[in-house]
Order: structure tokens, then C-alpha cells, then sequence
């Protein structure tokens, strides 16, 4: 796996791996970053790809000061994994 890459031209976040391309969806709105959607490569599944691509883009935008609107179930099941994230959830 190489780093995250924020494609503003596709609003996504993109990861390369061993397997092809992780990617996350989103829309940025005034007060925050909208994660709409999760994808990892069929053959990523069950090896924590998801995971750890998902915490690196929620790092990512803690350094930038945002805050987000977890739409995306898988997003919203590792905010529940990972409570110190809480806090930039947009209420």
C-alpha cells in the first residue's frame, strides 16, 4: 500500500494497493466533509485495507482542521470501532 491521495478533481480519496484501487467518495460542504462512500478491490476484502485506508483519511482531515458527515456505513462502523474520531463528527 502507498499513501492517500485526495483527487479533488473525483472527490475521492484514493489509495493504491497490491490489489488496485481503494477509494472514498465524498462531497465538501461549508462546515464539512460529507464520506458518502467506501470501495476496496475485491481481493483487499477481510485483510483490514478498509480499515486502515478509512483511519488514514480521517487523519487526514483531522490535519486539516474539518470536520465530517459520515454517510458511508463502513465509515460509520469505524467511527464506532474508533471513538477518539468522535469528536469530528459534525453534529
Amino acid at each position: 500500500m502507498t499513501g492517500i491521495r485526495d483527487n479533488t478533481s473525483a472527490s475521492r480519496f484514493e489509495m493504491q494497493t497490491e490489489w488496485g484501487l481503494a477509494v472514498l467518495d465524498y462531497h465538501d460542504t461549508l462546515d464539512a466533509i460529507s464520506l458518502d462512500h467506501t470501495g476496496v478491490p475485491e481481493g483487499a476484502a477481510g485483510k483490514g485495507v478498509g480499515a486502515r485506508f478509512v483511519l488514514g483519511v480521517l487523519d487526514d482531515i483531522r490535519a486539516r482542521g474539518r470536520k465530517i458527515i459520515p454517510r458511508c456505513p463502513f465509515v460509520q462502523a469505524m467511527l464506532k470501532k474508533h471513538p477518539q474520531y468522535a469528536d469530528m463528527v459534525l453534529v
